[in-house]
């Protein structure tokens, strides 16, 4: 990718050049305006690196949003592309919170999180991308942010076990428990007694794992339909 630099505000601009890849303009608050060439299928990566060799913010430092999404490194420009134009605006993040980032990021295990100060455990990004990489990362997260439903069903996709180390408030929350018990039905153990009563729930509890049928009530241990589901499962 090359790149020319001009003074500049904020906004991103992607233009698509016909069979000559594309001009990327990135306009960046108190700093400059640069004017990246770059290909379809180069990444938003790519991208941030040339931008940080034009403008010298660092592309841990850089965030790129389309709309209200910010994609990752990986996502190529052209899947952001709506009649040849994408646009994007600017942002940067605080250096601590990009230093914590990549040490999450390239950290196998999400375990980083264990050794962050109070301000990183309870920073949504940085927890967020531990918990996609580990979601029992969420045990080091703090108290705000295991009560944060974004944060704890991020944990579940990654982990049904991470709901163990979820805010109590979200025991008693339907939408998170019953994704709780879909990734993991024994989950069901952490559910207030209204869910355990909760026909849709547990039956979603029971088709993951059968034994989770301890934990219903008792209505619906002696519910046919839900008795069935529940050997149908331990039989598979």
């Amino acid at each position: 990718i090359l790149a020319q630099v001009t003074p500049g505000v904020v906004q991103t601009q992607i233009l698509f050049l016909q069979d000559r890849g594309m001009a990327v303009e990135v306009r960046v608050v108190g700093c400059c305006v640069c004017t990246l060439f770059a290909q379809r299928t180069d990444s938003i990566g790519d991208v941030k690196q040339s931008l940080e060799g034009a403008s010298g913010i660092l592309a841990r430092e850089q965030r790129l949003f389309f709309g209200d999404e910010e994609p990752r490194g990986f996502e190529r420009l052209d899947q952001f592309a709506v009649d040849d134009v994408v646009e994007f605006r600017s942002a940067a993040r605080p250096a601590e919170q990009a230093e914590w980032l990549e040490a999450v990021q390239e950290d196998p295990d999400g375990q980083f999180l264990a050794d962050a100060p109070p301000n990183i455990r309870g920073d949504r990004e940085v927890v967020l991308a531990a918990v996609q990489r580990n979601g029992c990362a969420l045990e080091f997260a703090s108290d705000q942010l295991r009560s944060d439903p974004g944060v704890v069903l991020a944990a579940l996709e990654e982990d049904g076990e991470a709901f163990a180390f979820a805010a109590g408030v979200l025991w008693a929350n339907r939408d998170v428990v019953l994704t709780a018990v879909m990734r993991n039905g024994m989950t069901l153990k952490h559910a207030v007694q209204e869910f355990t009563g909760d026909r849709e729930v547990v039956v979603a509890a029971v088709r993951q794992n059968g034994l989770a049928l301890r934990f219903a009530s008792e209505q619906l241990r002696a519910s046919r339909d839900v008795v069935r589901a529940a050997v149908e499962e331990n039989c598979n």
